[in-house]
């Protein structure tokens, strides 16, 4: 992938707190900055997100009410203690 220089002009609080978190979340800025693009490219799309997308099917197709929701989920609970 082809990168680019970018200079971006913030307050000195928001770039504080900036660099601050993706040192807590070990990351670079530039890391941080690239995910949350990505994510709003998703997001513009109208994709579902990776993590969605891993949990969808759980629940089979055939439930359709928050009731039956949680009668499913008490039934796998018991299930699965």
């Amino acid at each position: 992938m082809e990168t680019q220089k970018l200079t971006v002009r913030l307050p000195q609080d928001d770039l504080k707190f900036i660099k601050q978190f993706a040192v807590e979340h070990n990351l670079t800025v530039t890391e941080l900055i690239r995910r949350h693009f990505f994510r709003l490219r998703q997001q513009e799309g109208g994709s579902i997100s990776p993590k969605l997308q891993t949990i969808t099917g759980i629940l089979p197709e055939n439930i359709n009410t928050p009731s039956e929701s949680q009668d499913y989920y008490d039934y796998m609970l018991d299930k699965h203690q």
